[in-house]
This record gives structure tokens, C-alpha cells and sequence, in this order.
């Protein structure tokens, strides 16, 4: 049975990474991205991808992306082509769990999928649509 995502808090102060927390905030995102709930993490790891796409910085992207994926392979290309698109965790629903990999689908139309992969420290985007290359 697919399982929705929770609602997850944005803006100052909500241990958004990517809106300049404090460092209090900043170790609450990380405790997101760490979570367990995959779903927990999503929304957390696509805000820090987009500033880091948004800013031009690739060794941002450490964070983000799963060392050697397409995901990283994608987003170093968005870099380097000035693009940044912006992929959502609206509506975003457990699809299959693979062991360590976990398929994500957003409700964005058109649906996007997501791999995100447990990594040494915790959760990481491994794959995305080609799409999300501007």
C-alpha cells in the first residue's frame, strides 16, 4: 500500500537548510534527512537541491546527492548548464521499497519519480527524471 507524505514545514527557521537557518534548525533538517520515512526526507533534500542548483554549487550537492548516481550526474549537468529546475514532493507517495532503495513518485504532473538511497549519512537522492535536466 502506497504511503502519502506528511506535510512538511518550510521557511525560517524550520530547519530548511536552504532558506539560512540557524545552526539549531540546520541539525533539525539533518535529523529529517536521517529519519527513518523516506517521505521525511524528500521534501528536505529537494529544497537544499534547488539552492544548491539555484546558487551554482556543485559541492553543495554532497548533501543531496548519492556520490557517483545519475541523480548527481544530472544536477552537475544542471549546474553547468545555468539551469535550475525545480522538482516537488507534493503528493509524494511510497511506491517500492528495494531494500536501501526506496521509489518515491510526486504528484507533480507529469508524475516524477525519485530513487533515494540510505547512505552513510542518511538519506540521498540516487536517481531523477531526465526531465529535471532544464
Amino acid at each position: 500500500t502506497p504511503t502519502e507524505a506528511p506535510a512538511a514545514p518550510g521557511g525560517a527557521g524550520s530547519g530548511d537548510p536552504a532558506r539560512g537557518s540557524s545552526p539549531s534548525a540546520t541539525d533539525s533538517a539533518g535529523s529529517r534527512v536521517r529519519d527513518p520515512d523516506p517521505l521525511v526526507a524528500l521534501p528536505v533534500l529537494l529544497r537544499t537541491r534547488d539552492r544548491c542548483l539555484r546558487d551554482q554549487d556543485p559541492r553543495c550537492l554532497i548533501a543531496v546527492d548519492e556520490p557517483g548516481s545519475p541523480a548527481a550526474v544530472v544536477d552537475t549537468a544542471a549546474i553547468a548548464a545555468g539551469s535550475a529546475p525545480v522538482l516537488s514532493a507534493a503528493g509524494a507517495r511510497t511506491v517500492q521499497l528495494l531494500g536501501g532503495v526506496t521509489i518515491i513518485e510526486t504528484g507533480d504532473p507529469p508524475v516524477r519519480i525519485a530513487l533515494i538511497r540510505r547512505a552513510d549519512g542518511g538519506w540521498r537522492l540516487r536517481d531523477l527524471p531526465t526531465a529535471a535536466v532544464g
